[in-house]
């Protein structure tokens, strides 16, 4: 394996949207994250980026760390589906995806799953240090929260897409799922 390499996977899984829109106030959020933690499960992860620091943590939120004055985005995620909150054009957008529930209102898409290591990883064996384009974090200036004592090497994301009429792939949406270590386990 080279120092960059990531791994690529293209599947089929059976996903749903139940909810997403706008945000009004800070109440908003922290009854959508419960609503997305009972779907997710305890052992999600949760990534704050606020305008002065980024926030990495696993279980429950704080509610010192969501502070709508400084919230540029947040994602809260596990293997089962993300909450996905963003700023745009003034106002707090959500979404709320959620695979495999077996839920009749799932429909079949196509994932691309790609797995990063961070970008200050160092591979166990060369002892040389991996730089990734797509790297999400780095340890200097992230602040570990919650149940989280280490940030693992690895993550994976899941990118949701079709194609066209014409067969021109067309991305739709893409998610966090999970941090792993080397070994695929997180």
């Amino acid at each position: 394996m080279t120092v960059c390499e990531q791994t690529k996977v293209i599947r089929e899984i059976k996903t749903q949207i139940p909810r997403k829109g706008t945000l009004g106030k800070l109440d908003d959020l922290k009854n959508e994250i419960k609503v997305a933690l009972e779907k997710l499960g305890d052992e999600s992860y949760w990534l704050i980026y606020n305008q002065n620091e980024v926030l990495l943590g696993k279980g429950e939120i704080s509610d010192e760390s969501i502070d709508f004055g400084i919230l540029k985005e947040s994602r809260l995620f596990s293997n089962r589906g993300e909450l996905h909150v963003w700023k745009y054009d003034g106002a707090f957008r959500f979404r709320l995806r959620i695979d495999n529930s077996g839920a009749p209102e799932e429909k079949n898409e196509k994932i691309y799953i790609e797995e990063h290591f961070r970008l200050d990883t160092e591979d166990e064996v060369t002892k040389i240090r991996r730089f990734s384009e797509n790297a999400l974090l780095r340890t200097s200036g992230i602040k570990l929260a919650g149940d989280l004592t280490e940030i693992p090497d690895k993550y994976r994301v899941y990118n949701y897409f079709d194609f066209d009429e014409i067969g021109i792939v067309k991305f739709n949406d893409a998610r966090l799922v999970e941090f792993i270590n080397e070994g695929g386990v997180n």
